[in-house]
């Protein structure tokens, strides 16, 4: 007998299986991907991205000069002074999907996405938040590997 065979009767895996609680499950995956998800688009946003990929903007005029004077990059917008808004980026479960919020000023932010208060006409937009496809496949594949885990576990194979 190979020694990966486990000694079960299907009655056995079935109700193992049947322990299984989807929605804890999916709770757990998203759990394990949580705080990647927030690094991922953190990241994205110190190159200059949003979600679709695509360059937030280009810093330009005074604000272009006085960053340059202050030591800050100015080759694209990353909406980064101090490092605030950044770490106040999290990931929040809203059903199946995985949304990205922020936790910083609640008027910043406002005027991060929309515009006004300094920050450029229309904002830089809702896509501020949130993952590329690419790295929205590097949480899918860490969820599945934890779903996989998990089920390993229950399963005991």
């Amino acid at each position: 007998m190979p020694p990966f065979f486990i000694k079960m009767t299907i009655a056995e895996l079935h109700r193992r299986v049947g322990s299984i609680k989807i929605e804890d499950l999916q709770n757990d995956a998203f759990e394990s991907v949580r705080e990647k998800a927030e690094e991922l688009n953190r990241e994205q946003l110190e190159k200059g991205l949003n979600a679709k990929g695509e360059q937030i903007g280009e810093y330009g005029g005074f604000y272009r000069e006085q960053r340059a004077t202050d030591g800050y990059q100015v080759d694209y917008v990353d909406l980064k002074v101090t490092g605030k808004f950044h770490k106040s980026i999290y990931a929040k479960k809203e059903g199946e999907d995985v949304e990205m919020f922020s936790d910083d000023n609640a008027q910043k932010v406002q005027s991060l996405l929309k515009g006004g208060n300094g920050v450029r006409k229309g904002g830089f937009g809702e896509e501020i938040f949130g993952l590329t496809n690419e790295s929205k496949e590097i949480t899918k594949e860490m969820a599945r590997d934890t779903k996989i885990e998990i089920i390993q576990e229950v399963t005991n194979l």
